[in-house]
């Protein structure tokens, strides 16, 4: 039986982009009337690839993990990452990995609006559920910066239209000039953990200096935690406070 997130569908959800300006209300898979406020029907968002039972520090899926045991992986308890914690809405697991490329490479915002807007709800979710612990309200959203150049070449900054549909849902404010990239880069895609260090290590600089704020990091997709790790330890060292790594997808850890 074929996928029910097929290439077809995913090509006709892009090709339908302008339509669901005017008509708003179709799921971005089926077509279908969703019948909310977002273009996705509830029956595809339920058969989504969600992270379950995520580690609480680097964000990946500990569904294996019995509750009530430790809800950090191994890597977080041995070298835990620079950032305090972490929230993604999915796992980077078809048909999110086609999406998330839809809207990245070939510019269908309507996607990422959409995925967005399910990763705010979420982390709205979150937050109202540590609203009694201290210092629970981030201050400030800030995307994962581009090089000039790519930016250039793609003509948008993923991560800035994920963070203003949060920041429009959460009412937390986003700045994405804060922050510059000032390394041009290799894609990270392919690379081993360590390269993925290398390559990114003193790519960013901020130029204001921070006052022990609580910052959220926005991006697309964690892989290795390589390029957050550094963003992180950028902001540290300009004298941000907590920090927390917000993204659509998480990608699952090697079987």
């Amino acid at each position: 039986m074929a996928s029910p997130y097929s290439w077809l569908k995913i090509a006709a959800a892009s090709c339908a982009t302008v339509s669901f300006r005017f008509f708003p209300g179709r799921c971005i898979l089926c077509q279908a009337r969703s019948h909310r406020a977002v273009d996705l029907c509830s029956a595809c968002e339920a058969d989504l690839p969600r992270v379950h039972t995520p580690c609480q520090q680097c964000g990946l899926d500990l569904r294996a993990r019995a509750p009530g045991l430790n809800r950090y992986c191994a890597p977080c308890l041995v070298n835990p990452p620079p950032f305090d914690r972490s929230f993604s809405a999915f796992n980077y697991a078809p048909p999110i990995r086609q999406l998330i490329t839809e809207f990245k490479q070939h510019r269908q915002l309507v996607i990422g609006e959409v995925l967005s807007q399910v990763l705010a709800g979420g982390y709205q979710q979150q937050l109202l559920e540590r609203v009694q612990q201290p210092h629970s309200r981030p201050d400030l959203l800030l995307p994962m910066p581009l090089h000039p150049s790519r930016l250039k070449s793609r003509g948008f900054n993923q991560a800035d239209l994920i963070a203003q549909v949060v920041s429009r849902e959460t009412g937390i404010p986003t700045d994405s000039r804060r922050c510059r990239r000032v390394k041009q880069t290799d894609d990270q895609k392919g690379l081993t953990a360590a390269d993925r260090r290398a390559n990114i290590s003193r790519a960013f600089a901020v130029d204001t200096p921070l006052h022990g704020e609580y910052i959220v990091i926005v991006d697309d997709v964690m892989t290795t935690t390589a390029t957050v790790s550094e963003l992180t330890r950028c902001l540290h060292r300009a004298g941000a406070g907590t920090i927390e790594i917000l993204t659509l997808a998480r990608t699952p850890a090697p079987k």
